[in-house]
């Protein structure tokens, strides 16, 4: 798949709390990344349209992902695809189904966390496909759990693990068949047990050791990078499976102070 995706970025913006700041992180941070040139950049805490819409300039080049509810983008998750790229698929016949799908349990009210019920986090997954292939950009953000003197912390961690854990079954389970595609694809997916994916986001925990993904799928970063400096931690991933992206590294966005995460970076 590397003919169609070269390049990948991963980036919390840090909408919530910084609120009043979202629109100006989200500004400098595209400024500051189209050095990288990325096919797919995957955004969380975005939030509100209008924030995407304060940075016309900026996307020019991108076609902004996303599904909206009542108050916000859905858990505050886009996934932008270069235009250049949208159009050459489109072109070719593929078709794009998005969904977002709410994590099960929510964060834990009377915390921190009451802005997971809020947002409802969960993950936006997009379905590229034709007649007889296709491919996956899933883009998450699961429920914090860090600052172990909470009386909750083990409920928190408790409901972080469940939507990790959910999150895999989901990929594990789904199954792309004639019943759910586009009404114009008469047939089955040729290569239906294909499993072509790039899965990004603020895990908001270290999977490297939960190993539930390593047997399918590469993570990145594979070598010690903190992707989150407050708790000198990395929770912040991307994984790839069919897809032959190895060169990591990390953008240096909260050195930068456009967000409290560092991005992060494959490519071919």
């Amino acid at each position: 798949m590397n003919e169609i995706i070269k390049t990948v970025i991963s980036q919390n913006i840090h909408g919530f709390p910084n609120i009043i700041k979202a629109k100006k992180n989200l500004q400098r941070f595209l400024i500051s990344v189209k050095k990288y040139d990325a096919d797919i950049i995957f955004l969380q805490e975005v939030f509100r349209v209008n924030w995407l819409e304060y940075c016309e300039v900026e996307l020019i080049n991108y076609v902004p992902l996303y599904k909206e509810n009542t108050l916000f983008i859905s858990g505050g998750l886009v996934i932008l695809v270069k235009k250049s790229i949208y159009s050459d698929l489109v072109n070719k016949g593929y078709h794009f189904i998005l969904e977002y799908n709410n994590y099960t349990k929510q964060g834990v009210i009377g915390s921190k966390q009451l802005i997971s019920h809020i947002s409802k986090k969960g993950y936006l997954h997009l379905n590229v496909s034709s007649d007889i292939t296709n491919f996956n950009l899933i883009n998450t953000h699961t429920t914090s759990s860090f600052n172990n003197k909470n009386k909750n912390f083990n409920r928190k961690v408790s409901i972080l693990l469940n939507q990790i854990y959910e999150l895999k079954e989901y990929i594990s389970t789904r199954d792309l068949t004639a019943d759910n595609l586009p009404a114009n694809i008469t047939s089955p997916l040729q290569n239906n047990n294909s499993k072509n994916y790039i899965i990004a986001g603020d895990f908001n925990y270290d999977i490297h050791k939960l190993k539930i993904f390593n047997n399918e799928f590469k993570i990145y970063p594979q070598n010690f990078r903190i992707t989150y400096p407050k708790n000198k931690s990395r929770i912040d991933f991307i994984l790839t499976s069919g897809f032959s992206l190895s060169n990591e590294g990390i953008v240096p966005t909260a050195k930068l102070k456009i967000s409290d995460h560092n991005g992060v970076i494959i490519s071919y």
